[in-house]
Parts: C-alpha cells; sequence; structure tokens
C-alpha cells in the first residue's frame, strides 16, 4: 500500500486535483488521496473500481497502520451506521473530484437520450468549450503524470536495461461508446469501462474490453 501512496505523491497527480478542489465551497471532507489509494487497491486486487469495493477494501482489509495513514477508522468500532456513513464519505469525496475535473458530468450508469449523449460526446471533442478544454487537459495531465511515474520507476530500478530501442509512451484519451446508437430506442451510452471505440474521427469502430478507465477519461 506504501507503494501505491509513494506512487501517487510523487507522480504529483494529487497536487493538480488539489488545486482544482482548493477553491470549491464546503467542508474538505475524505482526502482525495484515500480515495484513489482505495480504487488502485481494489483494481490490483479484485479487478474493480467501483466504490462499493473501495468501501470494503477500505474498512476491511487494511492494516491499522494504513487506516491511519488514510484516515480510515477502525472496523472494530464502527457499527452498521458507521459503515454507512464511512461510504457515503467516500463517495462524497469521488463526487467533489468528478465535478470539478469532469468536462460534461452525466449518469454513465444508465443509457441517455440520445440528444444528452452527443452533448457528452461534443465536450470530449474539439468543439467543446474554453472550461472544457480546460478540464480536458488537466485530466490529460493527470493521466501522463500517473503513467510516466511508473515508467521512471521502472527505468531507475534497471527493468528496461534490455531493451535497446527507444520507450515511447502513449495516454492519448479515448471516447468508448458501449454500443453504437441505436434508432429505435433513441437511447445512447456512454459508459466508459468497456465499449465500442471509434478511433481517428472515422465511422469504422473496434470493440475492446476496456476494464478500467482509459486514460484521460
Amino acid at each position: 500500500m506504501g507503494q501505491l501512496l509513494a506512487l501517487l505523491e510523487d507522480s504529483g497527480a494529487l497536487d493538480l486535483i488539489a488545486l482544482e478542489l482548493a477553491e470549491r465551497p464546503g467542508p474538505k471532507g475524505l482526502p482525495v488521496r484515500t480515495v484513489l489509494v482505495g480504487v488502485l487497491l481494489s483494481l490490483h486486487y479484485h479487478r474493480s473500481a467501483t466504490l462499493a469495493d473501495v468501501c470494503r477494501v477500505l474498512l476491511d482489509q487494511l492494516r491499522p497502520p494504513t487506516r491511519t495513514w488514510l484516515e480510515v477508522p477502525d472496523p472494530a468500532t464502527v457499527d452498521i451506521h458507521g459503515r454507512h456513513a464511512f461510504t457515503r464519505r467516500v463517495y462524497r469525496a469521488f463526487d467533489r473530484v468528478t465535478t470539478a475535473l469532469d468536462p460534461h458530468r452525466c449518469d454513465r450508469r444508465r443509457r441517455l437520450p440520445t440528444v444528452e449523449a452527443l452533448q457528452v460526446i461534443a465536450a470530449w471533442e474539439e468543439e467543446a468549450g474554453a472550461e472544457q478544454v480546460r478540464r480536458r487537459r488537466v485530466l490529460q495531465e493527470i493521466s501522463d503524470r500517473l503513467v510516466l511515474v511508473t515508467v521512471r520507476l521502472a527505468h531507475q530500478r534497471g527493468l528496461f536495461r534490455g531493451w535497446r530501442g527507444d520507450i515511447g509512451i502513449d495516454t492519448t484519451p479515448f471516447p468508448a461508446w458501449h454500443k453504437p446508437h441505436p434508432d429505435r430506442k433513441n437511447l445512447s451510452s456512454v459508459e466508459i469501462t468497456a465499449g465500442w471505440h471509434h478511433c481517428g474521427g472515422s465511422v469504422r469502430s473496434m470493440w475492446w474490453p476496456a476494464r478500467a478507465s482509459p486514460p484521460g477519461r
């Protein structure tokens, strides 16, 4: 766990997120790093990035020193109501991040009317407004830093010693639509965890079972 936390801090991604949240009103709530570490742990051990699994990891699967670092309560002292309250804190902390960074917030867990889905798509394209473009750039920078910190660490440890060529890292964000827009129901999915990817502005699409959130999204 300490390694994951060190990666997050060394990447500088937490600093970028803190800058975006600095001017937001209201209480600070649960530290963002706690939620992000929980997401990474859940992905690593359970191949899941759902917040429900993140809450279970944070409450039930951490050692005492780790709970202290992340400001997570001792599960032995928390009843069912306390667990529910902590879960709500996790959801609120994650919601603060998505509110500050998402170019166009929407409920990606359900299919949207096609008109709304097209607005979401437009927010990720070049015709978006200035604030949407700025948020996309911040997300891209966060993505770049999270990827490059692992590459730098691997290079420092000599893991590329036997590699004779150049090292190139591509963290280009790409949209992933679950299925092509159906005409009959006039509903569209913008779920980003798996779907049909439209590449290079073409009408051709390819299926790619991306389990984790695509870089920069």
